[in-house]
């Protein structure tokens, strides 16, 4: 229906133009990778807790208990093994009947006032 430079209203506020690449150039910022190379070297302490999270999510008596609690919808059991897994980073858990997602989150520093980055994990766990 837009296709064709006839088919555009006019108006008498602005002037709508079909899509061209013309219209499409935009002015983007200079680039600057100092928050990027702060994200990225933020981002290796996540991938190290990452791996200690997946190691301990490994061992089947673990795993038994998270799975456990969390088809009973005991929260709080779930937040305590996790907690229990002495991780140094803040780490947020959801789960459903079918899986479980760890959410680990960089911490707030002098740098970066907000979370830079975060990792997730979503396990599968069931059908």
């Amino acid at each position: 229906m837009y296709g064709h430079p006839s088919y555009y209203p006019s108006s008498p506020f602005f002037t709508i133009l079909p899509p061209t690449p013309a219209n499409f150039r935009f002015a983007y910022p200079t680039v600057d990778t100092k928050v990027f190379i702060h994200s990225v070297k933020a981002f290796s302490p996540l991938m190290e807790q990452g791996r200690v999270l997946l190691n301990r999510l490994s061992n089947p008596s673990f795993a038994y208990r998270i799975m456990e609690a969390a088809q009973h919808g005991k929260n709080t059991q779930v937040e305590a093994l996790v907690k229990s897994i002495g991780l140094t980073v803040p780490i947020t858990t959801h789960f459903s009947p079918t899986g479980i997602i760890f959410t680990l989150h960089s911490r707030e520093n002098h740098h970066a006032p907000e979370n830079c980055c975060s990792l997730s994990f979503a396990i599968k766990w069931g059908r």
